[in-house]
C-alpha cells in the first residue's frame, strides 16, 4: 500500500510534517475523567456585591493525568444570596480547563461548595472543594444607633453613651472607619476620634456643658451618607446653690392692706443657671401680716414671687423667703396708721377646673368703703394670686375698677397639681379678699405623629418621626416614647418634638407615639402607619442586545450596549460602573473586552465581543456590583467557513508505492482552524492528520 507524507499549513505560517500510512494509522481514543483539581481561584477574599479578583479554574484529567476536552464542569455554591458563579457549568477546554466568574452576594462570611463532575449518567461522580470569604463592601452609610434625645444636669454625663454605625449598601458593618465627634453648646466628648469596631459602631461618652438649654454632638465621617448624624440633649440646671432678692423691699402700706409691689427672689444654681421648679415658702414674722400664696414655686426664670398684706398694727412688717437647705432672703415693710376700705367677691369664680383651663365662671370684685358699704370708685388696680394650693394663675391678673367700684375678670386659669385652691384678691390701700375653694384637676393632652420619613423606608434605615402634644391647659412638658410594631423605638421631649428609630421588620406596621403624661398633665398617645419593604435593586437592562446568530470567533455583528436602571425602571446617569460579561450557557469563550465603564448616560458600550467555542445556542450574562443582571436571550453560534487547498503532491507523477508529500494548507476567516484533515488516492490509500 503507498504511503502518503502530509504537511499541515496553518494561517499563521506554523508548519506541520506528518508521515502516515494505510495499513499503521492508529488514532487516539478519548480518555474518560479520572479527577477534577483546582488550579487557581480558591480561597480568595473579596468584597460582598463584587466579582472575586481571579476566575475559580478546574481542570478535568483522564487515568493517565491528560487533559479532557468537552467535559461539563458544574460548579455547586449553594445559597445564591452568597455568591453566583458565572456560567454555573462551564466545559473544558483543550487544557481540559474551565473557567467560573463568581460574584458575591451581599452577606459577609465564609461560602463552601464543590465543583463537580458527573459520569455516566450519573452513576460516577467527581467532586472537588472550593471556598471563598466575603468581606464587607466599601463603607456607604452612617446612621445613629442609640444616644439621642438624652437629659441631664448641666456639666454631668449623660446616662447613655451615643453610638453610631458605619455600614455598607448592603446593611454590613464596617469596621476601623474614623467618626469625629465634635461637641456643640458647651461640654466634651470622650474622645474626639472613635475608629467603628467589628458591629460597625463608634461610641462616645458626652460630658454637657454649663449652660442650661439644649446642646448638640455631631459624628460625622467625610463621603458617608447620612453624615453628619447630629445628636440632641437637654441641659437642666444643676442643684440649687443660692437664693436672692429681686424686689419689693422695704415698702410702705397702709395697716390690713397689701405692699404696692410683689416680693420676688430668684433661685440660681453654681453656674448661675435658674433652678425651675423648686418650691419657696414665704414665712411672716414681726407685725401680723399675712400672704398669699405662702409657698410658689420657681419659674423658667428661677422666680419665685409673693404679696404681702401688712398687719392691723402700725409699725414695722418683717417677712423672710425661704428654700430649705439653701438660703434665706428677709424682706421689711412700714404698716401706716389708718382704717382702710375693703372689698368683696360679687361672683365666686367657678368650683372646679383644669390645670391651664380659662376657669368656667370668672370672679367680680366689689370695693367697699370702711364701713361695708360698696364704694362705686372707678380705676382701682385690683390683683389676683394663689393664695394656697402651691399653684400659678395664669391669665389678666390685674383688672382696674369700673364706674361701681367691680373689677371684673375674665380669662383667669390655674396651673399646678390636681387638689385645692384658693385666689387672693388685693389692691393698694384695701383690704383684701379670698375666693372659695377650687378643685384643679390634671389637663388633658393630645398626641399626634405629624410625619415619619422616610416612608416607606429600608430594613433598618433611620426614620425620623415628628410628633406634637398640645393641650388647652398649656405647654405640656415631659417625654414622648415612639415604638414601632418590630420593638424599634425611640424617645425625646415634647420641646424637642422629633426622634428616630429603625425599624427592620419588613411590611406594613403602625408607629405607636405615647406621651406618658405628669402631675398636671394627663398621657396621651397616637399611631401612624408606616411601612418597610427592601429596597429596590437596580438593574442592568439592554439598550441594545447583542446578535441572536454568530459565527465562532467573529464579533457580533450587533454590539451590546447595556443600560443602569434603577429599581422602578428609570434610566440611572451614573458614569464609572464597569459592567462585565460571561457566557453562562452553551460553553466556549469571549473574544473582545469583557468589561466596559458606564459613560455619563450610564451606558456601557461593549467592541469587538463575539464568541468563540462549539456550534450551539449560547447564552451570556452582564454583571456589575450592586445591579441585578442581565443575561441575552439565545445566541446561534455556527462554524466558521473554512477553504481547503492542496498546495503541491511531490513527486508528482510518482512511481507505485512510492511515497508522496502532500503540502495543504486549511484557512478560515477567524481563528486557526483545528481538527483532521484525509487526503485519499482512492480506495484504501489516505492518510490524516490532525
Amino acid at each position: 500500500m503507498a504511503t502518503f507524507r502530509l504537511i499541515l499549513l496553518f494561517v499563521s505560517a506554523i508548519i506541520v510534517t506528518l508521515a502516515c500510512g494505510g495499513d499503521d494509522l492508529v488514532l487516539p481514543s478519548e480518555g474518560e475523567p479520572a479527577s477534577i483539581e483546582i488550579v487557581r481561584g480558591n480561597e480568595q477574599f473579596g468584597r460582598v456585591g463584587e466579582p472575586l479578583a481571579e476566575p475559580l479554574v478546574a481542570r478535568v484529567l483522564d487515568s493517565g493525568e491528560r487533559p479532557v476536552v468537552d467535559v461539563p464542569v458544574a460548579l455547586a455554591l449553594g445559597d445564591d444570596r452568597l455568591a453566583e458563579s458565572v456560567p454555573d457549568t462551564a466545559s473544558t477546554d483543550v487544557d481540559g480547563m474551565a473557567g467560573f466568574r463568581i460574584v458575591l452576594g451581599s452577606q459577609i462570611g465564609t461560602l463552601s461548595g464543590q465543583a463537580r463532575v458527573v459520569i455516566a449518567g450519573g452513576e460516577r461522580i467527581l467532586e472537588v472543594p472550593v471556598r471563598f470569604t466575603a468581606v464587607s463592601a466599601e463603607a456607604a452609610g452612617l446612621t445613629l444607633v442609640a444616644g439621642d434625645g438624652q437629659s441631664a444636669p448641666v456639666g454631668s454625663p449623660l446616662p447613655e453613651p451615643l453610638v453610631v454605625q458605619v455600614a455598607d449598601v448592603f446593611g454590613n458593618p464596617i469596621a476601623g472607619v474614623p467618626i469625629a465627634w465634635t461637641a456643640e453648646g458647651g461640654g466634651s466628648t470622650s474622645a474626639s476620634v472613635v475608629e467603628t469596631d467589628a458591629d460597625g459602631r463608634s461610641s462616645v461618652e458626652r460630658v454637657l456643658g454649663v449652660t442650661a438649654g439644649a446642646q448638640f454632638t455631631r459624628a460625622s465621617a467625610d463621603s458617608l451618607a447620612g453624615s453628619p448624624v447630629t445628636f440632641q440633649h437637654t441641659a437642666t440646671a444643676g442643684a440649687a446653690a443660692g437664693l436672692s432678692l429681686v424686689s419689693g423691699d422695704g415698702q410702705s402700706a397702709v395697716v390690713g392692706t397689701p405692699v404696692p409691689d410683689l416680693l420676688v427672689v430668684r433661685l440660681l444654681d453654681a453656674q448661675g443657671n435658674p433652678v425651675v421648679g423648686v418650691p419657696v415658702a414665704w414665712v411672716v414674722g414681726a407685725g401680723s401680716g399675712t400672704v398669699a400664696p405662702q409657698t410658689t414655686s420657681t419659674d423658667g426664670a428661677g422666680l419665685a414671687s409673693t404679696q404681702w398684706t401688712l398687719g392691723p398694727a402700725p409699725g414695722a412688717n418683717t417677712l423672710t423667703a425661704v428654700v430649705s437647705g439653701i438660703g434665706v432672703v428677709p424682706f421689711g415693710a412700714t404698716a401706716l396708721p389708718g382704717t382702710p376700705p375693703g372689698m368683696r367677691l360679687l361672683t365666686q369664680p367657678a368650683e372646679s377646673g383644669r390645670r391651664g383651663v380659662v376657669l368656667g365662671r370668672q370672679p367680680v370684685v366689689q370695693l367697699l368703703n370702711p364701713g361695708g358699704i360698696e364704694l362705686r370708685q372707678a380705676g382701682v388696680p385690683v390683683t389676683v394670686t394663689a393664695a394656697s394650693g402651691g399653684g400659678r394663675v395664669r391669665g389678666t391678673l390685674t383688672r382696674t375698677t369700673d364706674g361701681e367700684g367691680r373689677a371684673t375678670f375674665t380669662d383667669l386659669a390655674l396651673e399646678g397639681p390636681p387638689g385645692g385652691y384658693t385666689l387672693a384678691f388685693s389692691a393698694a390701700g384695701f383690704t383684701g379678699v379670698l375666693s372659695g375653694p377650687i378643685s384643679l384637676a390634671r389637663a388633658t393632652t393630645a398626641t399626634t405623629i405629624e410625619s415619619d420619613t422616610p416612608d416607606p423606608s429600608a430594613p433598618g434605615a433611620s426614620v425620623r418621626v415628628v410628633f406634637s402634644v398640645r393641650s388647652d391647659g398649656g405647654q405640656v412638658p415631659g417625654d414622648v416614647l415612639v415604638r414601632a410594631a418590630d420593638g424599634a423605638s425611640c424617645q425625646a421631649t415634647v420641646s424637642s418634638g422629633a426622634c428616630s428609630l429603625a425599624p427592620t421588620r419588613t411590611g406594613a406596621q403602625q408607629l405607636t407615639a405615647s406621651y406618658q403624661g405628669t402631675a398636671e398633665f394627663e398621657p396621651s398617645s397616637a399611631v401612624e402607619d408606616h411601612l418597610v419593604e427592601a429596597p429596590l435593586t437596580p438593574v442592568l437592562a439592554f439598550l441594545t442586545a447583542p446578535s441572536s446568530s454568530a459565527v465562532s470567533g467573529v464579533p457580533f455583528e450587533t454590539q451590546p450596549v447595556v443600560q443602569l436602571r434603577d429599581g422602578a425602571g428609570a434610566d440611572l446617569a451614573t458614569a464609572g460602573v464597569q459592567v462585565t460579561v460571561a457566557v453562562v450557557s452553551g460553553g466556549g469563550s469571549l473574544i473582545g473586552a469583557t468589561s466596559r465603564a458606564t459613560d455619563a448616560a450610564g451606558r456601557a458600550t461593549f467592541e469587538g465581543l463575539g464568541i468563540q467555542g462549539a456550534t450551539r445556542d449560547h447564552t451570556i450574562r452582564f454583571t456589575a456590583q450592586g445591579f441585578t443582571p442581565v443575561t441575552s436571550g439565545a445566541i446561534q453560534v455556527s462554524a466558521v467557513p473554512t477553504a481547503t487547498s492542496i498546495v503541491s503532491d511531490a513527486p508528482d507523477p510518482s512511481a507505485p508505492g512510492q511515497g508522496v508529500d502532500v503540502r495543504f494548507s486549511v484557512t478560515a476567516a477567524a481563528g486557526a482552524p483545528a481538527g483532521d484533515v484525509t487526503v485519499s488516492a482512492g480506495p484504501g490509500e489516505s492518510c490524516t492528520a490532525s
